[in-house]
């Protein structure tokens, strides 16, 4: 069974892992792992995290939860880099909140591809392998769905 890892302790793996991202040797992490750069609402600051993301034809999805800060910068702006597979590029943005069918249907598909990342939505994995159904119907008002596209011309 997948452990949460605490929270506090994320700003440290945060940056451990941003740090790997952006070495030669990002190609381990990279398949699942992106770093997403933006402005500080308040402060105009450039700051950065990495999180797990998948790809669908044509747009990067990555997850948080509603408690969470760092999204709030992304959704005041529609204008992100993000270091994906060692290129970074400009990306436009586009928070999908309080939508449970689409977010449902994504959050669905990268749990398959990421089982262990459910803890972190509060849903468990039955004894069949399979989402527990209430609790991931339960977490869906807390999960905000960053959808990202390609901006043309690149950075």
């Amino acid at each position: 069974m997948p452990v949460k890892i605490p929270e506090p302790l994320f700003r440290i793996i945060n940056l451990i892992v941003g740090l790997l991202l952006r070495s030669p040797i990002h190609g381990f992490w990279s398949n699942s792992l992106l770093v997403i750069g933006f402005r500080g609402r308040k402060t105009g600051r450039s700051y950065s995290t990495p999180v797990r993301y998948v790809e669908t034809d044509e747009l990067i999805q990555c997850f948080t939860s509603k408690s969470g800060k760092w999204w709030r910068n992304v959704a005041a702006t529609d204008q992100v880099t993000l270091l994906v597979k060692g290129v970074e590029s400009s990306y436009q943005s586009h928070l999908i909140i309080d939508d449970s069918a689409r977010i449902g249907a994504a959050l669905h598909r990268c749990l398959s591809h990421y089982p262990q990342d459910a803890v972190y939505h509060d849903i468990t994995i039955d004894s069949d392998g399979s989402l527990n159904s209430d609790e991931f119907e339960n977490a869906l008002p807390n999960v905000v769905l960053i959808e990202l596209s390609k901006t043309k011309g690149g950075i």
